[in-house]
């Protein structure tokens, strides 16, 4: 994450909650700790329904703290679930602004 331009955080997700995650210096929102959102990719995956591998939109909402955002501002996800681990790894890019004002 220290590498790209890109507006783009990895999550760390385990046992349904948001472990730990890594923004990237463009990536200006904070991502929420504790149980995972259910809208999420990493959430679908932790619950056995089978998700895409390509990018999807998802409610900016799912992963980020509420204040300041669009109500219609999207985040994309990529999940890799790693069963072994009961964790999903996800990476999230912000592709439009997501802020009101």
């Amino acid at each position: 994450m220290t590498l790209t331009a890109f507006p783009a955080a990895v999550v760390w997700s385990q046992e349904g909650r948001v472990r730990w995650y890594t923004p990237s210096a463009s990536f200006v929102r904070w991502v929420r700790k504790g149980r995972l959102n259910g809208a999420t990719l990493a959430a679908r995956w932790l619950r056995g329904e089978s998700i895409p591998k390509q990018p999807q939109p998802v409610p900016a909402a799912a992963w980020l703290f509420e204040k300041g955002l669009r109500p219609d501002s999207r985040v994309w996800e990529t999940a890799i679930g790693m069963p072994a681990y009961n964790a999903v790894l996800s990476l999230l890019l912000l592709r439009e602004s997501i802020t009101s004002g």
